[in-house]
């Protein structure tokens, strides 16, 4: 089941292509990891994802460039879903095309779409030198791969959103938005950030979960040993916060002993997880700080709820904090976790 461009003139493709704007190929390991399993799934030699880049970015060190010429990958981003060839030889809009008559002397191609909030932005291709048949249910496989590739833009997208706000402010304004003990987000960063995040879950239409954290002997160490020794505790617990959570997600020191996280696309089922693998890291060993084994203890309340233009982050932020005060109660290192 082929897909061709019955009345669309060659040229008229080449303007469409031109307008696209460069194309890149990501090198990231995530992405390898699709692509490798692309081939093994369809039993091809080739597999690749193309993203579309502004006009002028010159890319990354993690990305690779290609021509300008019209692609494969650049005529799959004119359809709505896929482009199926199943002999490149045979198709007469494709035969004379450098990547059939040359490397890597494309026979069948298969072509899924990426969409990045309703806009294209690149396909995800599995390639063959041979002529192969494509059947509804490969379709439908390579759908499934091209959604995981959506997801990954998605979060890379979403981990953007701190590094956009960095940009757009100068020394001293990072510094009033900055915990200068823990080198997290303060109060006023929370603020800041919390409505891009809720804003860009509402666009995508995604569950965002808000994390509510305590550490629970900050106040005992500055009254029974020192202020510098409960900050020393304090950045190490901050620290493993963020290598608990992922990646993209956007921790803020809320206030003397408690910690916000904010965690866009993220359902109840995943906040599990992460609360889960964040206690793991704090309670895995002591602190160890001035000659004091010190064994730090926290607990999570989290709410999760699908977005909507409604949705106020002050009232995830209320049941986050009733079901943190809730696992306090039921002892060190306890979870709650909420639906809103």
């Amino acid at each position: 089941m082929a897909d061709t461009f019955t009345g669309v003139s060659s040229n008229t493709r080449i303007q469409q292509i031109s307008e696209l704007g460069r194309v890149y190929t990501p090198t990231e390991a995530r992405f390898s990891r699709i692509t490798k399993l692309a081939c093994q799934i369809f039993d091809v030699p080739i597999a690749r994802i193309s993203l579309l880049a502004p006009i002028g970015e010159e890319g990354t060190a993690s990305t690779v460039l290609t021509p300008r010429e019209p692609g494969f990958s650049d005529y799959a981003l004119l359809r709505e879903n896929q482009l199926v060839i199943l002999d490149a030889r045979l198709n007469p809009e494709f035969a004379s095309d450098q990547e059939v008559t040359g490397r890597p002397f494309v026979r069948f191609y298969a072509g899924q779409v990426l969409r990045h909030e309703g806009r294209k932005v690149g396909a995800l291709s599995v390639i063959d030198q041979e002529s192969r048949g494509f059947s509804p249910s490969d379709c439908e496989t390579l759908a499934s791969l091209g959604a995981w590739v959506e997801n990954e833009i998605r979060l890379t997208a979403l981990g953007q959103a701190q590094h956009e706000l960095l940009q757009q402010l100068d020394a001293a304004e990072r510094a009033k938005l900055t915990d200068v003990v823990t080198g997290c987000w303060n109060r006023q960063g929370l603020e800041q950030l919390a409505p891009i995040e809720l804003d860009r879950a509402v666009r995508q239409g995604a569950q965002i979960t808000v994390m509510a954290i305590k550490m629970e002997s900050y106040e005992k160490l500055r009254a029974y040993h020192s202020n510098e020794l409960a900050d020393d505790v304090l950045r190490e617990v901050a620290q493993r916060i963020v290598l608990g959570v992922r990646p993209q997600d956007v921790v803020c020191r809320d206030y003397s002993d408690s910690f916000v996280v904010l965690l866009g696309d993220c359902s109840k089922e995943t906040a599990a997880l992460v609360a889960d693998r964040v206690i793991g890291k704090v309670h895995a060993e002591p602190v160890v700080r001035e000659g004091i084994d010190v064994r730090a203890s926290i607990g999570i309340g989290a709410v999760s709820s699908l977005s909507h233009r409604g949705l106020q982050f002050s009232d995830l932020m209320e049941v986050a904090t009733d079901a943190r005060l809730e696992a306090s109660q039921l002892g060190q290192g306890q979870v709650r976790l909420r639906q809103f």
